[in-house]
């Protein structure tokens, strides 16, 4: 049972009392209502009685008294030093991804007293937060509503709410403080205090971990931590449904709603193998002929002596397969970084996939091909590494085994190892410890001491360098100069030492000097659409995502290049499958189909005074927003190379920094055309 600060400041009190305390002098001195501190009372009764101790003793007009005042302040005491009780001063983000975490895993509507009570805040302040997660929660396709004197809650699709709370929690506390509270009920924050005894009810969570154990020895395969926590937080809504042992699934099925047995269903059938003959033909042809298509562009033999990549890669796209079908969507949480720096096996891995999608009858989304181009990237680096004796490393990483292979990718390309292995946080324990030389882990581990354990981020910055470099005192590998490198010092040399009048079309022309090997070729020339500083919307200011991009499908309506059902399929698309539009930190592509209203190929350029929020993975405010409306063949030039300057982080701060329309359309003209 636990005790929170109030319950606590009860006791306190009533032990320094040698007789009965009226309830109005309590209240008066935790500064609180009466009917708060009679709940607090029952909830310290409860406290009493799991302790085997006494409840508090009541008289109608004296008030309370606590008699085992002695037994009491050793088990009060031990419980202070666990439980860290004094207030703590949660941060905005802690609080918003608690009220997500704790409506998303109840499924009942929750009272703003009870939010009010546990995070010790106003009755105002817990409003304002809720309104300012509602538009992350429709972005998750999901809806938060309000019943009045009664509460908050939100509704949708029960195993979308099981894989957004998988979402929120591993990104919100550290996993393995909630494996081990999981095991022993042990923990050693404050904010896992908050959210662990306050979203589960123990008993409950113990019987869906026993449940999640017998479903996993039963797969073909181990489940990620994600997967492991989304089945876990079903299993939760489950056994607070359904009374009985569970003592197998079939059992457990039968007596469970019709929605929890679909979504139970639908889960663990992306986790099983494919038992379909037909099924896996298909995704052993897509596997064979993506990997031959990217070894051909990149001219490496991905299947020489490779098998153990091979069936690596096609364990993936099984799973992906599985996940696409059953839209259960994953997200890739180095999408950015790796877009950065691996834009181009990005495309190649991606225009690859669009070619194959027939083989597999499903369209693969751009964070799905981001997971497998990372793995190209690993192992095409293995050609590069030389092959000495090396220590064993063990990479333990929450985020799935594509990111632990870019990690290993990024190590591989700087240090020299024997072997790199991957293991999923929850199955890290002292004796797996010992059999690696280093364990590189992407979360702390407080509960295991060993100099072995460094950490890491899920994308090795210079630090992680520094820190591998310093602990494992290894030789790093010398690395190719690149000519672009040299390309902002030539840009900075040029304005140092002369007035330039189109910085950005100098910068263009460089870039593609620099680039191209035959300049002389003819640039393939992209398609005639309409696009002028009319087309360009300067300086405006949106209060909501919603404005921000009506501002751009308007200028567009008005000048005849889409009709206004344009702007409403875009918001459907959002709804349906999130905020994948914002491609870059403060940049969205916004877009519908072409037979949603276009009639004339047009771009539109909206550049925002002040960013507004679009609860996006970046969660920085989007400026810039480019209004797509294409319908010929040939204008996938024009949406390669606007996604091309969308991830030029350069050019967006010209156009953010732009005084002019004219100047906007100059420089977006430079680039594209």
């Amino acid at each position: 049972m636990k005790l929170d600060q109030r319950c606590i400041e009860i006791i306190d009190i009533l032990l320094m009392q040698d007789g009965y305390m009226n309830i109005a002098k309590i209240a008066e001195q935790v500064e609180t209502n009466e009917r708060n501190v009679r709940y607090s009372l029952s909830k310290i009764d409860r406290f009493m009685e799991e302790n085997e101790l006494e409840p508090l003793t009541r008289h109608p007009r004296k008030g309370v008294f606590l008699v085992e005042k002695k037994s009491i302040r050793p088990i009060l005491s031990i419980f202070k030093q666990r439980m860290t009780p004094e207030k703590y001063q949660y941060s905005q983000e802690e609080i918003q991804n608690f009220l997500k975490l704790k409506m998303l895993i109840s499924e009942e509507v929750i009272p703003t007293a009870y939010f009010e009570e546990v995070l010790f805040l106003s009755r105002t302040t817990i409003l304002n937060h809720i309104r300012a997660i509602e538009g992350e929660v429709f972005l998750e396709d999901l809806n938060l509503e309000h019943k009045k004197r009664k509460g908050h809650y939100i509704t949708g699709d029960t195993l979308l709410k099981c894989i957004t709370f998988a979402k929120i929690l591993i990104r919100s506390i550290n996993i393995r403080e909630f494996y081990n509270f999981i095991n022993d009920d042990r923990i050693v924050s404050k904010h896992g205090e908050l959210f662990f005894y306050n979203l589960f009810e123990y008993e409950y969570l113990q019987r869906a971990v026993e449940i999640s154990h017998r479903l996993e020895t039963n797969l073909n395969r181990g489940m990620d931590d994600q997967t492991y926590i989304t089945l876990l937080a079903l299993l939760f809504k489950i056994v607070t449904k359904v009374q009985g042992d569970f003592e197998n699934i079939s059992n457990a099925l039968s007596k469970i709603e019709p929605e929890y047995k679909n979504s139970l269903k639908i889960l663990l059938n992306s986790v099983m193998q494919l038992d379909s003959k037909n099924q896996e033909e298909e995704i052993e042809l897509f596997t064979r002929e993506l990997c031959k298509k990217v070894g051909e562009i990149y001219k490496v033999d991905l299947f020489k002596g490779n098998s153990k990549f091979l069936e690596q890669i096609k364990n993936h796209v099984i799973f992906m397969v599985k996940r696409l079908r059953e839209n259960i969507t994953i997200e890739n949480p180095i999408f950015e970084q790796f877009m950065k720096t691996n834009h181009e096996i990005f495309l190649v891995t991606s225009q690859i996939c669009k070619e194959l999608e027939p083989l597999i009858k499903v369209t693969v989304s751009n964070q799905e091909i981001s997971f497998l181009a990372i793995y190209f990237v690993s192992e095409m680096e293995k050609f590069k590494t030389n092959q000495k004796t090396k220590p064993a490393i063990l990479i333990v990483c929450v985020e799935g085994t594509a990111v632990a292979s870019m990690i290993g990718a990024q190590i591989k390309k700087m240090f020299e190892f024997e072997r790199i292995d991957t293991m999923p946080l929850r199955l890290l324990d002292k004796e797996t410890i010992e059999k690696y030389d280093y364990v590189l882990s992407t979360v702390n581990i407080p509960d295991i001491r060993s100099e072995k354990i460094l950490r890491i981020n899920s994308y090795l910055y210079l630090d992680d360098i520094k820190l591998l470099q310093k602990h494992l005192q290894l030789k790093m590998k010398v690395q190719s100069i690149q000519p672009l490198n040299k390309f902002s010092k030539i840009i900075q040399l040029m304005m140092d030492n002369g007035h330039i009048t189109n910085l950005s079309k100098l910068e263009s022309d460089l870039l593609e000097v620099l680039t191209n090997d035959e300049y002389e070729a003819n640039r393939e020339v992209v398609p005639d659409f309409i696009f002028s500083p009319e087309t360009v919307v300067y300086g405006e200011k949106a209060n909501t995502w919603r404005q921000a991009i009506a501002l751009g499908t308007d200028n567009l309506i008005a000048m005849d290049c889409i009709e206004p059902r344009y702007y409403e399929n875009i918001m459907k698309s959002i709804r349906k499958y999130g905020s994948y539009m914002t491609v870059a930190p403060g940049v969205v592509l916004a877009h519908a189909g072409p037979e949603d209203g276009v009639l004339q190929d047009s771009l539109g350029v909206t550049v925002l005074n002040k960013g507004v929020s679009f609860y996006d993975r970046y969660n920085v405010p989007v400026q810039v927003i480019f209004t797509m409306a294409f319908q010929s063949k040939e204008a996938y030039l024009l949406v390669e190379r606007l996604a091309q300057l969308a991830l030029n982080s350069e050019k967006i701060r010209l156009l953010t920094e732009a005084r002019s329309k004219q100047e906007i359309y100059q420089l977006v003209k430079a680039t594209i055309v």
